[in-house]
């Protein structure tokens, strides 16, 4: 192999790293945004398949490799580099536009602006997805009003799950605040009509200790934390908690559902994320919790045996009944629109497990705009972000003709 031909490989790998780091990049800051899907991102950015195929790579014969301790041979079958590009991008974002993310969010115009791009973009993307079809029938009109429907269900604030739990209020000090709030009572300094898992998550994260004051609804009568919950049995394997890790990667999985949305109808966010805050806490104070290393054991397995499973099922479909995949994957995008809708009325609320963020914005309802400037910058920043989606779909095509042409050479 001649030394150009050596340089030209070198280049096409550092591309391919650097092509797969952003792509994680991306992912991992529409994952920070409420109400976006990291799948709805690796379908506009075109390696949504290439997405299914790695994860599907994780077989049975792979994992019986890594079992016997034969590492060569076992990343020689899964396609570790793609996994690891994409990873590391997914890290980055979440580690350095988090608080740039929460802030945008929790301002009342800048969060009109970042959904207007995105609604701009999912409907570019959309509409693309919906060109790979050659012509339309009636079932695939079913399909795509059934699958807009669900994702509209499951979107937003559209679906509520009544998980039926013990509600409590909660005395925390905080001080005051010029912006209404919501869920929090001044004079009382109660934070009102809290889930029992949330109170739960609060306690193992040490926002309340044992002895706070609540009053609880069920019992109709004030108290000690302590004196209504206690402490539960430690589950080894957690059937519920499994399955919502499950429900979660599939809803990631699939554009235009969001994961993290799903676990809090569920009812088990909270419970998951003070088993994290626990378990970190823990681990700073070398300590090693084991009730919050167990759900978070729980939950992983849930991952990884829903993706492994999903992900088959739905490149399976892609692979067997393309159009209808596609037309369906186009329903779950059109869908969802309703999440990343930039117009709504807001309150401000006290985040129970993050009492430090101060009041956060929370949108009730969607409204239509009057015609003024912030809704023209809006509307501009929405056609900005279908015409990088529609360019992204350009280069994307150039670069893949570039690559044929040089297999071919």
């Amino acid at each position: 192999m001649s030394s150009a031909s050596v340089d030209q490989k070198t280049e096409n790998q550092t591309m391919q790293w650097v092509r797969l780091i952003c792509c994680g990049l991306c992912m991992g800051t529409a994952d920070i945004i409420p109400g976006i899907s990291g799948g709805t991102i690796a379908f506009i950015m075109g390696f949504y398949e290439e997405l299914l195929n790695s994860i599907k790579s994780f077989n049975l014969h792979a994992l019986k490799q890594l079992s016997k301790g034969h590492f060569r041979e076992f990343f020689k079958l899964i396609s570790w580099k793609f996994l690891l590009g994409l990873i590391s991008g997914i890290v980055v974002a979440m580690v350095c536009l988090a608080h740039l993310v929460t802030y945008i969010l929790n301002h009342e115009n800048y969060r009109i602006f970042l959904y207007a791009s995105f609604f701009g973009l999912i409907v570019a993307a959309a509409f693309l997805c919906s060109q790979q079809l050659k012509s339309w029938k009636w079932s695939y009109i079913i399909i795509f009003v059934l699958s807009a429907s669900m994702a509209y269900i499951f979107s937003g604030k559209s679906f509520v799950l009544d998980t039926k739990e013990d509600l409590f209020n909660v005395k925390v000090e905080f001080k005051g605040t010029e912006k209404p709030l919501n869920n929090y009572d001044a004079d009382s300094q109660m934070l009102l009509k809290l889930p029992k898992s949330t109170v739960s998550a609060m306690l193992a994260k040490g926002v309340i200790h044992n002895h706070t004051y609540v009053y609880s609804f069920a019992d109709q009568r004030y108290g000690k934390v302590n004196d209504f919950i206690k402490t539960a049995y430690l589950k080894k394997l957690d059937g519920w908690i499994i399955y919502c890790g499950a429900i979660a990667i599939c809803a990631m999985i699939l554009p235009g559902i969001s994961g993290s949305y799903l676990l809090s109808i569920l009812g088990v966010y909270a419970t998951v994320v003070g088993a994290l805050a626990d378990f970190a806490g823990g681990l700073t104070h070398a300590h090693l919790d084991i009730p919050a290393l167990m759900i978070l054991t729980n939950m992983l397995i849930g991952i990884f045996l829903g993706a492994i499973f999903f992900t088959r099922f739905v490149s399976w479909v892609l692979n067997k009944y393309h159009d209808i995949a596609i037309i369906a994957l186009t329903g779950f995008m059109i869908g969802a629109l309703k999440s990343v809708w930039p117009f709504w009325t807001y309150q401000y609320t006290l985040l129970p497990l993050n009492l430090s963020k101060g009041p956060q914005l929370e949108v009730i309802e969607p409204y239509l705009p009057s015609l003024d400037p912030q809704t023209f910058l809006a509307i501009s920043l929405a056609l900005a972000g279908a015409l990088i989606v529609i360019t992204l779909n350009k280069l994307a095509h150039f670069m893949q003709m570039k690559n044929r042409a040089y297999v071919n050479s």
